[in-house]
């Protein structure tokens, strides 16, 4: 089973140094201009301490890598892949592989693999926000229920320069993996985040677009 962790400073002093060759390093979703500074800087220290799998979630981040020097870079689920003419395109930027959107139905996803000319990989499960903004309106609390006027929950984290809008529940494809091994997804991942304290963990799950499609 592979790691992956968030590129974090707290997180490269947190994870050995011996198994940091062996981690997939998550590059955040949004990379602001001021911030793409510090996100050199971190690239470089992980580099340094022996990183070389890196997982991009917006396509431009390829950028920020040299070609060669043994690096292992794999474009993430933020990317929002939905078809094998990106799929394509990550590959000429130097991708070795790619997760797809996990918004696209049960049926695109379990055709993508047979057309795609790098491996493809899926979140299985986890909590994926509902959206990712940088302004908050004032009389949002963080870590604390939002309810819809159905009331359906979400809630709040900032993550750092950004604010990660969640659901109140998970998404959880488990119970199609095998179908999806079977098309050809070569990798698996879930997402982990802690929930806040104010909050009971539901037991609710979702399958986000798979019997449906997209609207």
């Amino acid at each position: 089973m592979a790691i992956g962790v968030w590129l974090e400073r707290s997180a490269l002093l947190d994870v050995p140094r011996p198994v940091t060759a062996r981690t997939w390093w998550w590059l955040p979703p949004v990379i602001w201009p001021g911030e793409e500074e510090r996100y050199q800087r971190l690239l470089s220290e992980a580099r340094e301490r022996g990183a070389k799998r890196f997982v991009l979630n917006a396509p431009w981040q390829a950028g920020l890598f040299e070609s060669g020097h043994g690096l292992r870079l794999m474009g993430g689920p933020f990317c929002n892949l939905a078809s094998a003419e990106t799929a394509a395109q990550f590959a000429e930027l130097g991708m070795e592989a790619a997760f797809v959107s996990p918004e696209l139905s049960g049926e695109e996803l379990l055709s993508l693999p047979r057309s795609s000319p790098i491996p493809l990989g899926i979140v299985l499960g986890g909590l994926w926000p509902l959206g990712i903004t940088r302004v908050l309106a004032e009389e949002v609390r963080l870590e604390e229920p939002i309810l819809s006027p159905r009331g359906e929950m979400a809630w709040v984290r900032k993550i750092g320069a950004n604010h990660w809008i969640f659901p109140g529940w998970e998404l959880d494809l488990s119970a199609h993996r095998r179908e999806l091994e079977q098309a050809g997804y070569a990798c698996f991942a879930v997402l982990r985040e802690y929930w806040p304290k104010a909050l009971d963990q539901s037991l609710r799950t979702s399958v986000f677009n798979w019997s449906q499609g997209l609207l």
